[in-house]
């Protein structure tokens, strides 16, 4: 049994998807899962033991997307079973080009058109609950849901640390600016471990603050795999955001 999963593109909403692909991991505990998404969501969840194969989906990066998606369906290829928590176009085409038999997805026009099963969750649910109804349409048995899981392994930090995340997905209308972070980890300093995480569009903004630090304080620079492992123990004492995906990791 092969199983084809588009994740959703933030984080936050990729953790939510976790019950839902373990209810379906737990009707097919053979199957092997292909995973599709963005390069924060591949990072968290690709660790599964029953994923096999994982993707960044670059399709928009250059050229005509829809040749791209096309082309990137092929690649894949026919799988037993796929499903989409994304509600959008190009999700749908990479599902209905693979040749995928059975498709499912968030009920909208393209979905219809070109899905198998498109769901309208339950209304009002919360996120889990409505990427559940979407990954039923892929088994006849009820799908139990469980609590948000990644596959990391915990790291456990030495001394009480205080974790920083200084970006934003909207750019800086969302965010602090770096003297403030900088102030925090000033005021943190003599008490926490200070770290500085997030993914790659955050790297110019923390070069930034470590600027502002003047090399006087001990920082710790983590990938998103790595914070996520040091976020799940619990020992991160403290997390100073601008964004709320990485509240996500508290599972």
């Amino acid at each position: 049994m092969k199983i084809l999963i588009i994740l959703p593109n933030w984080l936050g909403d990729a953790v939510m998807a976790t019950p839902a692909i373990e209810a379906l991991c737990l009707i097919y505990p053979n199957a092997q899962l292909t995973l599709v998404g963005s390069y924060v969501s591949i990072e968290a969840l690709k660790h599964h033991p029953q994923c096999v194969r994982f993707y960044v989906d670059e399709t928009k990066k250059e050229g005509n997307r829809f040749l791209n998606t096309y082309r990137f369906a092929k690649e894949l290829d026919v799988h037993d079973m796929a499903v989409t928590f994304r509600n959008q176009l190009h999700s749908s085409l990479i599902l209905h080009w693979s040749g995928t038999p059975i498709t499912a997805g968030r009920s909208a026009w393209h979905s219809r058109l070109l899905l198998t099963h498109a769901i309208k969750p339950a209304h009002p649910s919360h996120l889990v609950e409505q990427y559940r109804d979407i990954a039923q349409s892929l088994s006849e048995k009820p799908l139990e849901i469980g609590h948000l899981k990644l596959h990391i392994k915990p790291h456990l930090f030495e001394r009480p640390t205080l974790g920083i995340n200084p970006g934003a997905t909207y750019g800086s209308a969302k965010r602090w600016y770096p003297e403030k972070f900088a102030e925090v980890a000033r005021a943190f300093s003599d008490s926490y471990e200070i770290v500085l995480f997030g993914g790659p569009n955050e790297v110019e903004m923390a070069n930034d603050i470590e600027a502002r630090l003047n090399g006087k304080y001990r920082l710790w620079r983590f990938s998103v795999q790595r914070v996520i492992s040091k976020r799940l123990n619990g020992r991160m004492k403290k997390v100073c955001l601008s964004d709320t995906i990485w509240n996500a990791l508290r599972v």
